[in-house]
């Protein structure tokens, strides 16, 4: 596809939840519904239909692909705490922008990104990429969180962890076990649960532009922007150096590539609940990082694909 055409297609969702987010058409309450839906529905739909339409030679390719996912936030990570060391900042700042730093979205907008650019092939790879996201993102936040202090983890946390994991799980083992049968879904079923599938990126990247709230700005803009910079181009280097040491194959290493130059995790703030981090730092640069990576996919799209 024209990396033109394909800056469009991912652009122009964001947009009209930009724009229905302005006029007051949709405010926070139908974000937060819409959110909801993709996540407790659309997408472990998406997953499991991904699995039940998979080649189940590509096992192997899926595990490899989870691994790429954890080197890359563990590596993001380690690279973010160490740079920070020397930063004139709090310490609930500190860990803000390595939290900002670590988790891309690699979700909401890489699989958008990754569909436009590579195509079903690229997203069914995509979706091996974040498969086990919700544990990554618990234990890597929680090493963060507590300073590396995992032994101070509560029963709370490790029973949220467990809940973010088995939708996940359970889309995965049911669309491998379906695939696996010698029979298949019924024309109708099948249809409806590929519809429901298919809408599933177009609804995430318009439920990114209602997230897009320019008033969330405020005095760390320049704080944001740095950490914008520092994400995409971290992101660029790590992805390269993961998909050369895991030796993944063309697709799956553009894949890999693509994904680390995603803006900062949305979901970021969902850990707040739990540790004490600056929650203004992240917001900023979630939005700032979403707009710059908008800005630049076409130079990215150039250099790592």
């Amino acid at each position: 596809m024209n990396a033109n055409t394909a800056i469009i297609e991912v652009m122009l969702p964001i947009l009209l939840g930009f724009v229905m987010q302005r006029a007051k058409v949709f405010g926070a309450r139908e974000e937060e519904v819409l959110r909801d839906f993709v996540v407790k529905f659309s997408v472990p739909l998406m997953i499991f239909y991904s699995m039940y339409t998979s080649n189940l030679s590509q096992l192997p390719q899926m595990m490899t692909m989870v691994v790429a996912l954890f080197l890359m936030t563990v590596l993001m990570a380690v690279l973010a705490l160490i740079g920070t060391r020397w930063l004139p900042l709090s310490v609930a700042k500190k860990r803000a922008v390595v939290l900002a730093i670590a988790f891309g979205n690699y979700g909401w907008i890489g699989w958008a990104v990754v569909e436009s650019f590579l195509g079903t092939a690229g997203l069914t790879q995509a979706i091996f990429f974040t498969l086990f996201w919700w544990p990554i993102f618990y234990l890597v936040g929680a090493f963060v969180g507590t300073d590396g202090n995992l032994k101070s983890l509560d029963r709370g946390m490790l029973r949220k962890i467990s809940l973010g994991t088995l939708p996940t799980l359970v889309a995965v083992l049911v669309g491998l076990g379906v695939n696996l049968a010698p029979w298949s879904l019924p024309g109708p079923v099948e249809k409806t649960v590929a519809d429901f599938s298919g809408m599933t990126v177009p609804l995430i990247l318009f439920s990114v532009g209602l997230q897009m709230r320019l008033d969330r700005l405020g005095a760390l803009y320049k704080l944001g922007i740095g950490i914008s910079l520092a994400r995409s181009l971290l992101g660029a280097i790590v992805g390269w150096i993961v998909a050369v040491v895991l030796n993944l194959n063309e697709l799956s290493a553009a894949v890999v590539r693509i994904e680390g130059v995603m803006p900062v995790a949305t979901v970021v703030p969902v850990l707040a609940s739990y540790f004490d981090f600056d929650q203004d730092t992240v917001t900023t640069s979630i939005v700032i990082s979403t707009i710059l990576a908008i800005v630049m996919l076409p130079l990215w799209a150039k250099v790592l694909l």
